[in-house]
């Protein structure tokens, strides 16, 4: 197998074609407008082929493909979902994919698709996480109760255990350097110059070009004053 693949898109049909020591092979995708815009990314898997990794967006949604490609060209889906964004991780040999719920309240689903070596398919592990209700319960605890100790003790505990966060073209990093404003806030707000600014100086220097690291450096400005 020499890697070789093609992607032809007419105006509504996707096919990804391979190229093997055993000729041409090819597999339909899926229905696409024609204004599609089309990236592929591949993790390579041994022995076993690679696997293909291909995202398709147009105005409505993002479809997200994996195909095994074995060195003979054989062509096995692995995953078909609609994910708002996704991307391959070279270092792991994982998968990370996102996806918005809207209804009936606003989620991120989170999951982790790693390669089984032992067998065949990808092993899906989810990254269970509540982010919307920790950040009202943060703001909560900021804007209304004015209860800064408390506020001081939740968001650090959120920064302690919560998982990482997805590094995806499509959402930047928000839920850390958010909560992490929220916490120089409190600390702030509570009195607490010293650890304010150093909480604003640390958000700053982990997300200089985040809008809350942005934030922070002024704010780091106002607290020295």
């Amino acid at each position: 197998m020499d890697g070789t693949v093609r992607e032809r898109q007419d105006l509504q049909q996707l096919w990804l074609f391979t190229r093997s020591t055993q000729g041409l092979k090819v597999v339909y995708l899926d229905d696409f407008h024609f204004d599609a815009d089309l990236s592929t990314d591949y993790l390579q898997l041994g022995q076993d082929g690679s696997l293909a990794v291909i995202q398709a967006d147009d105005a409505n949604y993002s479809s997200f493909f994996v195909f095994q490609i074995t060195p003979t060209g054989e062509i096995q889906n692995q995953l078909v979902d609609y994910y708002v964004s996704g991307f391959v991780n070279h270092a792991t040999q994982e998968i990370a994919t996102i996806f918005e719920y809207s209804y009936p309240h606003h989620y991120l689903e989170m999951a982790v698709y790693k390669w089984r070596f032992e067998g065949d398919g990808l092993e899906k592990r989810m990254i269970g996480f509540d982010f919307p209700g920790s950040q009202d319960q943060a703001e909560r605890l900021i804007f209304q109760d004015r209860n800064f100790p408390q506020a001081i003790l939740y968001i650090n505990e959120f920064l302690l255990l919560a998982p990482p966060e997805l590094k995806a073209e499509d959402y930047p990093e928000w839920y850390r350097p958010y909560m992490s404003y929220l916490l120089a806030l409190a600390y702030e707000m509570s009195g607490h110059a010293d650890q304010a600014c150093d909480a604003y100086f640390a958000l700053w220097q982990d997300y200089p070009a985040n809008i809350f690291g942005l934030a922070a450096e002024h704010r780091l400005v106002a607290v020295k004053r």
